[in-house]
């Protein structure tokens, strides 16, 4: 799980800040003894592994303001209609989508995520096994889709 946060501008002076959440979810439902190969205690997928990249913001939207006086006063009135709200909330979906985007065209996230995937199911094959099999998954064996909506 990845934790930022993105700040879309509304204005010359004003910045909302929308703190966001990344997850990577690993589709493996599908996989079958056919997919995979164990050469020397070794695991490798002969096809790629599907990795779907979910934002979510996880909290609620922050609004910085750099001025002072009869203008903060504006936007606290321009921030608080009804107009304002459903702006803030599309521009909010607008910033949890670019924020997958973003991940998903990070080669040190995608390698990272290449490197924790391969660990767990390690671990998770050898939970109850004699034998001790290595996961071997890079960042090449994965194909990252954002699944967030636009």
């Amino acid at each position: 799980m990845d934790k930022s946060s993105n700040k879309i501008f509304v204005g010359r002076s004003l910045t909302a800040k929308i703190p966001i959440k990344t997850e990577f979810k690993i589709e493996l439902s599908s996989i079958t003894r056919k997919d995979i190969e164990i050469k020397n205690n070794v695991l490798t997928f002969k096809e790629p592994l599907l990795v779907k990249v979910d934002s979510q913001q996880t909290g609620d939207i922050k609004i910085d303001q750099s001025t002072n006086g009869l203008v903060d006063k504006v936007v606290d009135g321009w921030t608080s209609g009804k107009e304002a709200q459903k702006f803030l909330s599309e521009k909010s979906t607008e910033a949890v989508y670019a924020t997958s985007d973003y991940v998903l065209n990070n080669e040190n996230r995608k390698e990272k995520v290449a490197k924790y995937a391969s660990q767990d199911l390690e671990d998770l094959l050898n939970l109850n096994s004699d034998k001790h099999l290595k996961v071997n998954i890079s960042k090449n064996d994965l194909k990252f889709v954002n699944i967030d909506k636009k």
